[in-house]
């Protein structure tokens, strides 16, 4: 039976950032041959890097996990996140998550270019890390050129 995502990223959430498998063994009180089938999937789908014997949890791993505590937030509507268009007027859209900034994007209830904007101005940005406090996905999103690539960062985050 598949390991699933959800079930590898719990266990990465009880282990700091570098890990041996008998730290992983005592942590979660499974025997070795079992850390080592978990260890050899999370290596497998990028999650963690074996580094001198040991295991370094990746930028990737940290965006999942950070994913799953803020991922579904939502914020009230005085911290909501307005666009504004290239002459400052806003668009009729509250932003009060991650999921409504998805589904805003995705289906062109913000056109492309005014997203694109306020990324490269950080705005957006500035929201993401400090109103809801996800700072890996913030420097993620900031490092997006374009709404495909915003929309997979967002989707593996979600």
């Amino acid at each position: 039976m598949p390991i699933s995502l959800k079930r590898l990223l719990e266990l990465l959430s009880s282990v700091s950032d570098i890990f041996s498998v008998d730290d992983l063994t005592v942590s979660l009180g499974l025997s070795r041959s079992t850390v080592g089938k978990y260890i050899r999937e999370m290596v497998r789908r990028g999650l963690v890097v074996e580094v001198n014997g040991r295991y370094a949890v990746t930028e990737r791993a940290k965006l999942l996990l950070e994913g799953r505590g803020k991922g579904r937030r939502a914020v009230d509507e005085s911290t909501a996140y307005i666009f504004t268009d290239d002459k400052g007027r806003p668009i009729p859209v509250r932003i009060d998550s991650l999921e409504k900034l998805y589904i805003a994007i995705k289906y062109g209830f913000i056109p492309p270019s005014v997203v694109i904007e306020h990324i490269s101005k950080g705005y957006l940005t500035k929201w993401i890390s400090e109103i809801l406090e996800a700072k890996i996905l913030a420097e993620y999103v900031s490092k997006t050129k374009t709404i495909e690539e915003l929309l997979e960062v967002l989707e593996e985050y979600l």
